[in-house]
This record gives C-alpha cells, structure tokens and sequence, in this order.
C-alpha cells in the first residue's frame, strides 16, 4: 500500500455480470494524480498493483500459502499479516517447506513487508541420503 494513502472505512457494492449478489470491494482513499494536494480519490484496491509468481521457488511458496489460508494466494505483493496470518498459519507454513527441502524461519515471515521479500529469504536445503 502507499505511505500517502488513507485507508478507507466503508466498501462499496458492486453487482457482478454473472450474478444479482452484491460484491463488496474494499476501497483505498488516495491522492489524486495532478490534483491539488487536499485531493483524493478512490481506488478499488483489487484494482491495484499485482506481481503473479514467475519462480518455481515463488509458484511453490504461493501454493503452500494458499493450502494453509485455504484460500487463493496469488499475488507476491500482498502482506501475510493482511491476509489474516499469524503464528498458526506461519508454522504451518514453514512446515510445508521443511517437509518439500526449504529452509525459512517465522521471523523471515513477520519481517518481511511482502511475500515477495519472504520468497528471497527462502532457501533450498540439500537433503543428504
């Protein structure tokens, strides 16, 4: 997210084309681009920026993460705290990657701003036989 932005604590109802349900689409109150310095806009946060994984490395820590939040991840750019983990979801984690011969530590989770400088600090631990 940007240092200028103000977060924004309604949502807005959009209607899907394939469906009359209501979709609520969290919002992100920003400056306006060429406006004045007391203009905002608003910005669908769906809308934003995304880094879809390129790596093997990168493919296999979003598939682990999206096993344990049960839930699509798909964007390297998303925070692992926004996304509703914690310690739990994080030693879950770092047990799938122990167990597939990766190497991190829950502190490499939590310092991390995104899950992009997460997968840098992820290493490849040669198994001996």
């Amino acid at each position: 997210m940007k240092a200028l932005a103000k977060i924004a604590s309604h949502e807005l109802n959009t209607v899907s084309e394939n469906s009359t349900d209501n979709i609520k689409e969290p919002l992100l109150i920003v400056p306006k681009k060429g406006g004045e310095s007391k203009t905002y806009e608003q910005v669908n946060t769906l809308e934003m920026e995304k880094r879809p994984a390129s790596t093997v490395l990168e493919k296999r820590v979003l598939a682990y993460l999206s096993e344990v939040f049960n839930f699509p991840i798909e964007n390297l750019l998303d925070n692992f705290l926004e996304l509703g983990g914690g310690s739990l979801k994080a030693a879950q984690l770092i047990n799938h990657l122990k167990q597939n011969g990766y190497k991190a530590s829950m502190e490499d989770i939590f310092n991390s701003k995104n899950l992009a400088a997460f997968v840098a600090k992820v290493e490849y631990e040669e198994v001996s036989i």
